[in-house]
């Protein structure tokens, strides 16, 4: 596979930060959040989940998990999600206070970690480390699991769209799964890992965070060179793209890549990255450090 390399020179300008909430001395391993909710999920090292509003600008709930590490967080609208490292995946209650089982871990072959989850149309998918793709009808109670995808290596980044799964792996290969007739084909060899993961719905078009600092449009197989350290979130804001990178900055972006804006936010690693329609871009650290920032002017 041959790509094109586009680079676009940078400039730097001084983003505003909003809300910054620090957990101190712990590190985020799960995350998600929920735009319509304003909460944010997050599974730190102690094993504790701590839910976030943005609109209190602080933890309303949060329990420990002593006895089980989550691995996967998503929300649903407003209900979260959990996959655990034994393999149960969870329903939260609208409290965040109990949970309920949505597949029995009995269900999946034994120490099978669940490593990604996603939801759509009723139905969850879920991904475990020992390449279980599996799928569950939530309103029928149906279960498929998809055990036979051995050409896949660790799975670092999965998007659901169209009846299609997106599989990027630790081996550098990109595959789409058809959710119909559960068929695997293999898209790219990347030239470098893929750590990150978001679909243009209205392009119909997959982008790659890889861990050279390129990111890669899988619509036209052009790769941009956004950063010198590796691209480990994106997040889509109407017609902007915005990246973190592995020293901590928030890179910011036309549709076509041209590099708009540059901000250094965190002093470590940008863990992920939401868009909320009322607070703007926020970003999580590894270390961490929650921050919100609004590029109005």
């Amino acid at each position: 596979m041959r790509y094109i390399i586009l680079i676009l020179l940078n400039c730097t300008f001084a983003l505003s930060v909003g809300i910054d909430i620090n957990f101190k001395d712990v590190y985020f391993n799960s995350y998600a959040y929920s735009e319509s909710s304003r909460n944010l999920a997050v599974f730190d090292t102690t094993n504790t989940l701590s839910i976030v509003n943005l609109d209190e600008k602080r933890v309303i709930s949060s329990i420990k998990t002593d006895f089980n590490k989550i691995t996967a967080l998503y929300f649903e609208d407003q209900v979260l999600y959990a996959g655990f490292e034994d393999g149960y995946i969870v329903k939260f209650d609208d409290r965040f206070s109990s949970y309920s089982e949505v597949i029995k871990s009995s269900n999946i072959k034994p120490k099978n970690t669940i490593t990604n989850l996603h939801i759509a149309n009723k139905l969850l998918y879920a991904i475990s480390n020992k390449n279980e793709f599996i799928i569950y009808d939530m309103e029928r109670n149906i279960l498929q699991i998809l055990d036979d995808l051995k050409k896949l290596s660790k799975v670092t980044t999965l998007e659901i769209a169209n009846n299609f799964a997106y599989i990027a792996c630790w081996d550098r290969s990109v595959y789409k799964l058809n959710l119909k007739d559960k068929t695997l084909q293999e898209l790219s060899k990347l030239p470098a890992r893929a750590l990150s993961s978001k679909l243009i719905k209205d392009k119909n078009s997959l982008l790659l965070g890889l861990e050279d600092g390129s990111v890669l449009d899988l619509n036209d197989n052009k790769l941009h060179k956004i950063s010198k350290k590796q691209i480990d979130s994106i997040a889509l804001e109407k017609d902007k793209i915005y990246f973190g990178d592995g020293e901590g900055s928030i890179i910011q972006s036309d549709t076509n890549f041209k590099i708009e804006q540059k901000f250094k936010l965190f002093n470590d690693r940008v863990r992920a990255l939401f868009f909320d329609k009322d607070s703007g871009i926020f970003g999580l650290s590894w270390d961490g450090r929650i921050k919100t920032i609004s590029n109005k002017k």
